[in-house]
């Protein structure tokens, strides 16, 4: 899997040594004419119609109510230019630092959606040493990537108990002890979506302290 959702330069590389000549003969002439990175890239997101077939299983599979967000959720973001507008805001302490909630926030609402969305995806071999201590593992089986927050969604303080937090990811299979299966087109579409995203797991109180589960 690692290496069917490589970058296209990464499969441009590998092609030519993994071709199998027509015959003797044709040697320098590679079996496959028009299939290069790009052509592959194309592949490694299932289509839409694929996706939808698959989540007609009864029972319908766990991910598929997670395809699109839920717009009838509040959503809440920060606002760095207009604090005062801000759902949140930085706290910081002698012995750590965190993020607090400005406004009143409804059990089930969307977290720093906006921030989120920008989340970096980066491989761990680029990462070196700080792999294990940098963002988090993607959801994505294949890539050895991690998530990397862009806002002040890293600086929430993180809980191993559901009850000590208020913040969970949007889609968990992990903390809800569901295996991934070994194909589904949801997981290779919208991985990005789950890897991100967060709601509040509890109604949140104007001062209180996000603490994500982890």
């Amino acid at each position: 899997r690692q290496r069917f959702y490589s970058k296209p330069e990464f499969i441009e590389s590998q092609l030519p040594g993994r071709y199998i000549s027509r015959s003797s003969k044709n040697n320098n002439k590679p079996i496959l004419e028009f299939y290069d990175g790009a052509v592959h890239s194309r592949i490694q997101v299932p289509p839409k119609a694929y996706e939808t077939i698959y989540c007609r299983r009864e029972p319908m599979p766990v991910e598929c109510a997670y395809r699109t967000l839920d717009f009838s959720k509040p959503m809440f973001e920060f606002d760095a230019d207009h604090p005062d507008k801000s759902a949140f805001r930085v706290m910081v302490e002698p012995t750590h630092d965190g993020v607090v909630a400005n406004v009143d926030i409804p059990e089930g609402s969307y977290i720093m959606a906006k921030d989120l969305s920008q989340s970096l995806l980066v491989p761990e071999a680029s990462l070196g040493e700080l792999s294990s201590s940098t963002g988090h593992l993607s959801l994505h089986g294949g890539t050895r990537s991690r998530v990397l927050e862009m806002g002040i969604s890293e600086l929430i303080r993180t809980a191993e108990s559901a009850e000590a937090s208020n913040v969970g990811c949007w889609f968990c299979p992990q903390q809800e002890s569901q295996q991934r299966p070994k194909y589904s087109p949801v997981y290779d579409r919208h991985f990005a979506s789950f890897d991100s995203f967060l709601v509040a797991t509890k109604a949140i109180s104007s001062g209180e302290e996000l603490v994500r589960l982890v």
